[in-house]
């Protein structure tokens, strides 16, 4: 997971020092390079496409290019200043109006209502909300459905329809 989208904190100003160096957002998981003291991401620095990209792309940062990179944990106080920060849910555009602090977040986020989630039936490709996965699985056209008429015949709400209109 790369860093968070500056958009999910609640403050609009942002220490240079809680920035990753190559995504630009919120670290997750904070690294700092022992020999050229950059901060990145976990997940950034193990990408070295993105690592390449970035150091070829800008000016200012190809001193970075011949640094062999040797990542170790932040000090507490930046870990701990970045665990303190306020932040929404990754699901707040899908009605999630949790805010927490980033220590805090994953495990909301895990186990969040409005997280995503597949259908219970394999050939259904729909993805919906945990809040709203009753109501899809009762609905789905691959769930299963038994005949009214008497027959007691058992078959997927899609073939319903097609037997009904035969």
């Amino acid at each position: 997971m790369v860093g968070f989208e500056l958009n999910r904190f609640l403050r609009k100003t942002f220490p240079p020092e809680s920035l990753c160096f190559l995504c630009q957002s919120v670290m997750n998981l904070p690294v700092q390079c022992s020999k050229c003291k950059i901060w990145v991401c976990q997940s950034c620095s193990l990408n070295s496409y993105i690592f390449k990209f970035s150091f070829t792309h800008d000016f200012q940062i190809r001193a970075h290019l011949n640094c062999k990179h040797e990542f170790s944990e932040p000090n507490k106080f930046l870990k701990n200043k970045l665990d303190e920060m306020m932040i929404k849910c990754k699901y707040w555009t899908s009605g999630c109006l949790h805010i927490c602090k980033v220590s805090q977040v994953e495990k909301h986020e895990e186990t969040c209502e409005f997280g995503k989630t597949d259908c219970q039936y394999p050939e259904c490709v729909q993805k919906t909300t945990k809040c709203k996965e009753q109501v899809h699985s009762e609905n789905c056209p691959f769930s299963l459905y038994i005949c009214e008429n008497g027959c007691g015949k058992e078959m997927k709400l899609i073939e319903v329809f097609f037997f009904l209109n035969l």
